[in-house]
């Protein structure tokens, strides 16, 4: 079975003419709730076997439901992408902050007097540089990644027709 929704009046005359031509009696023991002589645009439609061919054209439920949700994926994989590149900023800012504070007469002076600050400084600096390269490799490969998801997406939407 496939449920469409009739866009014009012209698809449903014809989705019924060749419906009933495809399987006679059929359309109407599946939508006894019909006039199906008087079908407006908005009407929902179940059709036999997997929809008649005539309904080729015709949008089904599920195909307008994918292709919203697809819409909706894209835009939060937009906005995944642009925090992404906000979040790859400031870490990339706050490295470039803690190798400016470590260059201060000051900062250093208080290494000089304890050694230790020293130490865990120069481990905060590590782990900073490798936040940013982290950042922005996850930042270069995300654009791939969302491609894919799409494609997925607009796959999977095909199989449901």
């Amino acid at each position: 079975m496939k449920i469409v929704r009739i866009d014009k009046v012209s698809d449903a005359k014809r989705i019924v003419a060749a419906s009933a031509k495809a399987a006679p009696g059929a359309l109407e023991a599946l939508n006894p709730h019909l006039d199906l002589k008087r079908l407006a645009p908005g009407a929902v439609l179940v059709l036999p076997g997997g929809g008649a061919a005539a309904a080729a054209d015709a949008s089904t439920i599920a195909a307008e439901a994918m292709a919203s949700f697809i819409g909706f994926a894209k835009q939060a994989l937009e906005a995944s992408t642009q925090r992404l590149r906000v979040a790859a900023e400031r870490t990339a800012s706050e490295e470039s902050a803690l190798a400016a504070a470590g260059k201060s007469k000051a900062v250093n002076a208080a290494f000089e007097k304890d050694p230790e600050l020293g130490k865990l400084f120069d481990a905060t600096k590590a782990q900073a540089k490798q936040d940013a390269k982290a950042a922005s490799a996850a930042l270069k490969e995300f654009p791939a990644l969302a491609d894919s998801v799409l494609a997925e997406l607009e796959a999977l939407a095909k199989r449901l027709g």
